[in-house]
């Protein structure tokens, strides 16, 4: 016998503790008794372990049916002693569970115990939960979670998981994949960003912004400049932090289209990145550090309705053939046109559409980079714009020199692939495998 032998029953051990801890601690919270408490569920949790080691289906089904009629039995018991504000099924459904994560950890103890850590979770913020669910979200945002379900496990099924044209360039299943996740990202920052409402500094509230859509918090930011003129530091340094985020999720999508491609491309992103985050630390170090900075909420809107969620859709499907038409008839002088007019609609859908052309062979290294960096600068020249019209001098002029910084370096990068620069390089270890 060694380690492996015992390993999934130590799981099972665990995982019915823990539960069954958490079971006793509720209890005592509510100062009451229950009979599913830390010795049940760590037996019910060894005992799933068990049947699953010896295997024998009979033994199995009779085992189950007892605990289930036990548990059945409890609950009844239970309803005609208590009243009926204490006659909940959390106790039995989490023993429920305790019995099949035992079963589970025999053969798959990490995804037992990834689930256990879940519902523990679950449990142990319930009150938090509870709250959320009643009063934290709005009819708008639960009508935005079944938009988001809708999309991600009705239409995406239903998509062909094929390239349909004859360049290779549109491939429905994936680019509605990438499409969800962004969405999926964009609604639970928004989530964040209203919970928050400030509470952890505009800095952050910029950041998770960004995710959303930096353009959206760029305008959000530049009303708030109009009421919080002292507040323009701050702000700037929000501006930023949502520029790294938007150049984190182009990064990520370029990863999951062109994933054998992204380890080249990723200077262009990379470089400028850490430029903006060196810029936003010096505003931090000098203009806001021990500043007393009022609370700033901002409320980019819900990312997920009917309307916005088909408009991004259709604007993802049209840059993407507009990129890819013109990038084929054109060649690198188109792609770096379409990239700077798609730019000033969409970066992430750019960031796609480039994905596409490159993993079609259409496009080259550099010139795919040049075209990220002309999105980029048609999007900085569009933030300006709107930056311009809060009547804060000092605050546009501080972000059109932040993003001339970023796009210098993003410009040098791109000019230093050109050259080979980096050719010399040995990234095997690091590719990225399709």
């Amino acid at each position: 016998m060694n380690f492996n032998d015992i390993q999934p029953f130590l799981v099972a051990l665990v995982i019915g503790l823990l539960l069954g801890i958490e079971r006793e601690r509720a209890a005592g919270k509510d100062n009451i008794n229950i009979a599913l408490g830390v010795r049940t569920l760590t037996i019910m949790s060894l005992l799933g372990a068990v049947l699953a080691a010896m295997d024998t289906s009979a033994m199995t089904t009779i085992i189950g049916l007892t605990v289930g009629g036990l548990l059945i039995c409890s609950y009844i018991r239970k309803f005609l002693g208590s009243d009926y504000k204490l006659t909940g099924l959390t106790s039995e459904f989490t023993a429920i569970t305790a019995f099949t994560l035992g079963y589970l950890a025999y053969s798959q103890s990490q995804i037992a115990v990834i689930i256990a850590i879940i519902t523990l979770a679950l449990l142990v913020l319930k009150d938090h939960v509870r709250s959320f669910a009643r009063r934290k979200i709005n009819d708008k945002e639960k009508s935005a979670a079944v938009v988001f379900l809708i999309i991600a496990f009705v239409v995406l099924p239903m998509l062909p998981d094929r390239y349909i044209d004859p360049l290779g360039l549109i491939h429905p299943a994936k680019i509605w994949l990438i499409f969800v996740f962004i969405v999926g990202i964009e609604f639970v920052s928004y989530i964040a960003l209203r919970l928050l409402r400030g509470r952890l500094g505009i800095a952050l509230s910029g950041f998770l912004g960004g995710l959303v859509s930096a353009t959206a918090t760029t305008l959000n930011l530049a009303k708030h400049t109009k009421n919080n003129p002292d507040a323009r530091w701050p702000i700037l340094c929000a501006l930023l932090l949502a520029e790294i985020a938007s150049m984190l999720i182009q990064l990520f999508v370029i990863g999951a289209l062109a994933p054998s491609y992204v380890l080249a491309l990723s200077p262009v992103y990379i470089v400028p990145i850490m430029a903006v985050i060196i810029m936003a630390g010096l505003v931090y170090l000098f203009k806001m550090r021990g500043e007393k900075v009022k609370r700033l909420s901002l409320e980019p809107g819900n990312p997920i309705t009917l309307k916005r969620s088909a408009g991004f859709a259709l604007t993802i499907a049209i840059v993407l053939i507009a990129v890819s038409i013109i990038a084929h008839l054109f060649a690198d002088q188109g792609l770096y046109i379409s990239s700077f007019i798609g730019g000033l609609v969409s970066a992430r859908a750019v960031s796609i559409a480039i994905a596409g052309v490159v993993n079609a062979s259409l496009v080259t290294i550099g010139p795919a980079m040049i075209g990220i960096v002309m999105a980029m600068m048609a999007n900085a020249i569009f933030k300006i714009y709107l930056l311009s019209r809060s009547t804060n001098a000092e605050l546009t002029l501080s972000f059109a020199i932040s993003m001339m910084i970023m796009l210098i370096a993003a410009v040098s990068t791109a000019y230093m692939v050109t050259l080979g620069v980096f050719d010399n390089l040995d990234l095997t270890l690091f590719e990225w495998k399709a």
